[in-house]
């Protein structure tokens, strides 16, 4: 569990949001879970911007 809380504490601002519901959670998903929804966040993020940018 403390590699999940340094994980999230070392996110970019950017993340807050995912951060947040990640800390909401009634019991903290172990790191491999969080970095997933991370990874799919940064993922979306990003076919986000490329198809704004069109």
């Amino acid at each position: 569990m403390d590699r999940t809380f340094i994980f999230l504490g070392g996110l970019r601002d950017e993340f807050e949001s995912i951060r947040s519901q990640i800390l909401d959670c009634d019991e903290t998903p172990g790191i491999e879970e969080v970095y997933a929804h991370v990874e799919f966040e940064e993922q979306r993020r990003q076919v986000m911007h490329i198809d704004s940018s069109h």
